[in-house]
């Protein structure tokens, strides 16, 4: 098999015909790459968003009477440290009171 050294020296040989040849032959080559790698693009991008297509379309299904009831559930996903009932674990904590004396920490040990 000849290197690309070969195959360039030999392409400086050739007539301006076959030149013109080799460049659409090499043009084509290259035009069918491209389309190789923008079609695993376009699938990769397709794989990606494919479950997000599937939910707007059942979505666009649900009855006008529903979407409030639909949009409270997907509002409890889409929050960030969704767990359930919507709150973040800063707001729980914060929610949280303690029955004491209000120089528990103080006096600790009583």
């Amino acid at each position: 098999m000849a290197t690309l050294e070969q195959i360039i020296n030999e392409a400086h040989a050739l007539s301006p015909a076959e030149k013109l040849k080799l460049r659409q032959e090499l043009d084509r080559e290259l035009v069918q790459t491209d389309a190789v790698q923008s079609r695993a693009t376009e699938s990769d991008w397709v794989d990606r968003h494919r479950d997000k297509e599937l939910i707007k379309s059942e979505i666009e299904k649900v009855p006008e009477d529903r979407l409030e009831e639909l949009y409270s559930v997907v509002k409890v996903f889409s929050e960030p440290g969704g767990n359930g009932d919507g709150r973040s674990l800063m707001s729980k904590l914060r929610a949280i009171r303690i029955d004491g004396p209000e120089d528990f920490a103080e006096n600790i040990d009583l």
